[in-house]
């Protein structure tokens, strides 16, 4: 088991309530694409819809703080001693939107390597 853990992430600075969603994309050398077999514990704010995880409450202006992800776990029966010494890649696609208002944007990317 490899657990992944997070911090916070300066979610809304702008002056109108916000909405925000983020995706995970976990890829291991040698593997391909884990995400499936990991486990993804987002922030308390956060619910698994589908393919994104959406901020269930409207995120308030003025650099409100959250935590987004608060751990990811690799799951060891499958991601096993073989992968030993892999790369291991963590990508985080953030949207947002100003509340009631426009689409989804895409704002940010974030690689672990």
């Amino acid at each position: 088991m490899i657990n992944i853990l997070m911090s916070n992430a300066t979610i809304n600075e702008s002056t109108v309530d916000s909405e925000v969603r983020f995706k995970v994309e976990i890829d291991l050398e040698g593997f391909g694409d884990v995400s499936g077999y990991s486990i993804i514990q987002p922030g308390d704010d956060f619910l698994f819809n589908g393919e994104y995880y959406v901020g269930s409450v409207g995120f308030k202006p003025n650099n409100q703080s959250i935590v987004v992800i608060k751990e990811i776990i690799l799951g060891g029966s499958t991601i096993n001693n073989h992968y030993m010494k892999k790369k291991l890649t963590v990508k985080i696609l953030f949207e947002v939107k100003q509340k009631d208002y426009v689409d989804w944007t895409k704002i940010d990317e974030i690689y672990f390597p």
